[in-house]
């Protein structure tokens, strides 16, 4: 929001998860706990993030977050 009380909104990558990480993820599970068994990690959702397992790290958490937050100040860029 900037001084106005104008917002700015960003949205994420979005891309389909292999159907044994969605079908346990609609029973309630959490997707970090799910991608860490599913992958083989420990703590993916704090490092490379689900979008880093499932792109080979060519998208990483990281890099989603940041444009995600470029798309949020888009509309006050000049």
């Amino acid at each position: 929001m900037n001084q106005k009380g104008e917002i700015g909104l960003g949205g994420g990558h979005r891309l389909q998860l292999p159907g044994e990480v969605a079908k346990e993820l609609r029973t309630g599970k959490e997707l970090g706990d799910i991608i860490d068994r599913w992958a083989g990690g420990t703590d993916i959702k704090k490092k490379e993030g689900t979008i880093g397992i499932l792109t080979h790290n060519h998208i990483t958490r990281t890099k989603m977050f940041e444009d995600v937050v470029i798309c949020s100040f888009a509309r006050f860029m000049k």
